[in-house]
């Protein structure tokens, strides 16, 4: 799956290895990879055309209150899949942390806010 997902990845949208690696684990046995693709990629589309005004679709999209620059990707699935990412000069996109939320856990490896430290701590390191 991780080829599909570079290739469905335009130029201007870039995906982390560990995000990357942390969507396969996500998915894997799950058989959701074929429902998973199709809405990733309606979304990248949508990402790409729409840059920072991507949280107009916001069932697809929201701006985090909690991180400055940081983004989230939601997809109606079996999992609650969260993707996590930032743009900069609303054309290039990075695509930095994957997690399957849960229930409303405040922390742990499945909330927000454990994420959003994850996904600012590789930012800092790609940049």
């Amino acid at each position: 799956m991780g080829e599909i997902i570079k290739f469905i990845c335009p130029e201007n949208i870039r995906i982390s290895q560990k995000c990357e690696d942390e969507l396969i684990t996500i998915l894997a046995g799950r058989g959701l990879e074929g429902k998973f693709i199709s809405q990733f990629r309606q979304r990248i589309k949508f990402l790409e055309t729409h840059g920072k005004n991507c949280i107009q679709k916001t069932d697809w999209f929201e701006k985090l209150k909690e991180a400055n620059d940081i983004y989230s990707m939601r997809f109606k699935l079996p999992k609650n899949i969260r993707i996590l990412f930032t743009i900069r000069a609303n054309k290039i996109s990075i695509l930095l942390c994957s997690f399957e939320e849960k229930g409303s856990n405040k922390k742990g490896k499945n909330s927000y806010s454990q994420n959003i430290e994850v996904a600012i701590t590789r930012l800092t390191y790609l940049e």
